[in-house]
């Protein structure tokens, strides 16, 4: 089974799993491993050091775990780090018996990549969603209906360009790629949500150490996130605050009480 590394840069700790597909589609983490590090605080980039020096350190760790060697990795980016831009398309469905065909999708997305990128931003990835046959809404895939002309939505979802090339650098430093960018608010989303609860919209809320990202999710599309700047680190305070016990302890106490997953057991 083909292995693929998959790193999460959060607000005060770097993941970073080594995942497969089973025969059913179903995803198979082989290892993981987490660092702590300084964080970021509301779109401030990086230390570069300190994320170079965690990266450094989980890619040593999964090398002797694994015994591979790590060429390229798929990178997480935080709502704070990315940006999301909407339009709409149409095209000409171009088969004879004007049934829609998967190369008038892909002409209707290089119809919808026709604009101009916020300053500063890189585009990481764009999805078509409230698709229409002739005007009429059509539900699902619009692959093998009739129409002459076909239209929709799209969302265009980008990376900082700043906070690409920190962590490019940082793991160029261990030897290995970033390669691909992607929303982990999206893939998040796809991951947790399950498909019937996206169809008409749902919402996915993160909570990280330093703050919480609350994304708007339509079927396989993020159409919008914003960051709250109140995160677990604020719960754990409080709690050691207010019941009196040491940091460490209190840590222990919320993550009883939380949904999520648990990587260094």
């Amino acid at each position: 089974m083909k292995q693929s590394v998959i790193i999460d840069i959060g607000s005060s700790k770097v993941l970073a799993m080594v995942v497969c597909t089973a025969a059913d589609g179903a995803i198979i983490v082989q290892n993981a491993e987490e660092r702590t590090y300084s964080g970021y605080r509301f779109g401030e980039l990086p230390n570069a050091a300190a994320l170079s020096d965690a990266l450094e350190s989980i890619a040593s760790a999964l090398r002797s775990s694994q015994g591979v060697r790590l060429r390229s990795a798929c990178v997480g980016v935080p709502a704070p780090f990315t940006n999301t831009l909407l339009n709409s398309c149409r095209q000409p469905v171009e088969s004879r018996s004007h049934r829609v065909t998967e190369p008038d999708i892909d002409l209707l997305l290089e119809q919808a990549a026709d604009f101009t990128p916020p300053e500063g931003f890189t585009l990481m990835h764009s999805s078509l969603f409230n698709f229409e046959l002739d005007g009429m809404a059509a539900e699902h895939s619009p692959v093998g209906k009739a129409a002459k002309e076909i239209s929709a939505d799209a969302a265009h979802t980008f990376v900082d360009s700043a906070f690409a090339a920190v962590v490019s650098d940082a793991l160029r430093s261990t030897g290995i790629a970033a390669d691909p960018f992607v929303s982990s608010q999206l893939a998040g989303a796809l991951f947790t949500i399950p498909e019937p609860d996206r169809e008409n919209g749902a919402i996915l809320i993160d909570c990280g150490g330093q703050h919480c990202d609350v994304s708007l999710i339509y079927d396989n599309t993020l159409l919008c996130s914003e960051s709250i700047g109140i995160g677990g680190e604020h719960f754990t305070r409080d709690i050691a605050y207010g019941l009196r016990l040491p940091f460490g302890t209190a840590e222990n106490i919320k993550r009883r009480y939380v949904f999520g997953l648990d990587y260094g057991g």
